[in-house]
């Protein structure tokens, strides 16, 4: 859904992206609630929480960015991490993959 969500943004924004989730959520009337950029782990205790998304992009950037990513500690059992690229697809990290393309993201 939040990739979706983007897509439709950036056809109606110039191709940006927007600046946070909330406005993304905004800006989709309806279409994107808050359940939808939540992960369902993050409010169980002890986990990592919200989805965080990375701001900037626009939609001819790279189809292989990292757009949104979760926290690490929202998947106790299985540690790691969805991130969802610009280019739409969802991958599951593990904890040492996630960690590392987490340092990417943010030394950018």
């Amino acid at each position: 859904m939040i990739g979706q969500a983007c897509i439709t943004y950036a056809s109606a924004n110039r191709g940006d992206l927007p600046r946070s989730l909330k406005e993304l959520m905004y800006a989709s009337n309806g279409a994107l609630r808050v359940d939808q950029i939540t992960c369902p782990n993050a409010g169980k205790k002890g986990r990592g929480g919200d989805y965080v998304y990375v701001p900037g992009y626009r939609q001819t950037d790279d189809p292989n960015s990292i757009l949104v990513y979760e926290p690490l500690g929202n998947h106790k059992k299985k540690p790691g991490g969805h991130v969802l690229l610009l280019g739409g697809a969802v991958n599951w990290l593990d904890e040492n993959e996630h960690k590392a393309a987490i340092a990417r993201v943010k030394a950018r």
